[in-house]
């Protein structure tokens, strides 16, 4: 069996055990070395879902999600008023997220968030909270990272090393982390994709951190 075959085969059997993905109409191709998933799925949260299975394949580097939100829910579809009073109970609900500083747009099922919140990680929690409605056919996280405290670049690049080191799945020698205007950078060597995405989660969660760029690559 071909490479390309073999990761598409890899991809397919991983969304077809997925219970979060109802993988029958969804397409796999591969272009220039790239994966485009295709077709439908009812909910925006298995679009996230079936996006989540193919970049974690093995030899994956780059997937293309090209998914449509196709409810196949009996009406009534909730309408963009009644979508949006959702979205935002479901924030107002949840302790983490302070939703005192946010506002919410739906267009067509389209979810807009504009406004600030204190932390990355708990703008990266408003758009799961809301990925899950039904109704939702789309996100788009405005969201501003608003720190309650500053912090230099060095001391978050600091910051994130320290809580490398306090885990033990993570070789903080085979990373670096580079900092610029609270905007940090991960690169180096994994090897597995769970590493990749603990590293993510520790840089997303350190205090100050505006936004993560995770350049890490798995090398099994």
């Amino acid at each position: 069996m071909e490479h390309s075959e073999r990761v598409k085969k890899t991809i397919v059997d991983k969304l077809a055990l997925d219970s979060r993905v109802d993988s029958s109409n969804v397409i796999v191709e591969l272009r220039d070395g790239k994966v485009r998933l295709g077709g439908t799925v009812p909910d925006y949260h298995a679009k996230e879902a079936a996006y989540e299975d193919a970049i974690t394949a093995e030899d994956v580097k780059e997937v293309e999600n090209e998914i449509v939100v196709f409810p196949t829910a009996a009406p009534p579809v909730p309408s963009d008023i009644q979508l949006a009073t959702r979205v935002k109970n479901i924030l107002e609900w949840n302790v983490i997220v302070d939703p005192s500083d946010i506002e919410v747009e739906v267009d067509e099922g389209v979810v807009t968030l504009r406004g600030s919140v204190s932390s990355l990680w708990r703008k990266n929690r408003a758009q799961s909270l809301i990925s899950v409605l039904k109704g939702v056919l789309g996100v788009s996280n405005k969201l501003v990272v608003v720190p309650t405290e500053n912090h230099s670049d060095m001391a978050l690049a600091d910051s994130v090393i320290s809580a490398f080191e306090r885990d033990p799945s993570i070789n903080p020698e085979s990373l670096t982390v580079k900092v610029e205007h609270g905007v940090v950078t991960l690169r180096g060597e994994v090897p597995a994709w769970p590493v990749k995405k603990e590293a993510l989660r520790i840089a997303s969660h350190t205090g100050g951190v505006l936004e993560v760029n995770n350049e890490i690559r798995v090398v099994p």
